[in-house]
Order: structure tokens, then sequence, then C-alpha cells
């Protein structure tokens, strides 16, 4: 579950949340880099996130899995919040 990777990528700490990665992790990949630590700027950064598979990222049609960008933005509330009398089914 990279639920806490993705905390982590946009906390504004270098403090790790529960089961997520900061940038101790990414520096100590094969191609270094460092955590973002501030809001994506696209929905691209998934997949520098530590968790996030190619095939979680594309979907799995065989699993009936739908791709995350088309699920996921990084535009809206920076709480997360949704209003569900507006947003889509």
């Amino acid at each position: 579950d990279p639920t806490d990777a993705i905390v982590d990528w946009v906390d504004e700490d270098e403090e790790q949340y529960g089961d997520g990665a900061e940038s101790d992790y990414y520096e100590s990949l094969s191609v270094p880099y460092r955590c973002k630590n501030a809001p994506m700027s696209n929905i691209e950064e998934l997949l520098m996130i530590r968790g996030i598979t190619p095939e979680l990222y594309f979907g799995d049609p065989e699993q009936e899995l739908p791709p995350l960008y088309e699920l996921l933005t990084v535009h809206g509330n920076r709480r997360g919040r949704v209003n569900a009398n507006t947003a889509p089914y």
C-alpha cells in the first residue's frame, strides 16, 4: 500500500510517516533523487513514489484495475476534500 509514501512525498518535512519514504530512501536508489516534500506538479510524479508500480499507475485490464492517472488529479482541494454534490460518479 503506497498511501504512506504518497503522504511523505507531498508533506513538507523529512520525517517518515508510517510506512512511507523520505529522501534517505530515494537517495539510496541506483538513480538517486530527493523526496519532493511539496505538492505534485503532475500526476506522472506518482511513478517516482515508492510502491507505485507501472502496473498500478497504468492499470491492469486483466484484473479490471483502472489506471491511477484516470482516478487521481494534482488539482483540487489541498485537504483532499470532494464535493459530493458536484463530483461525477
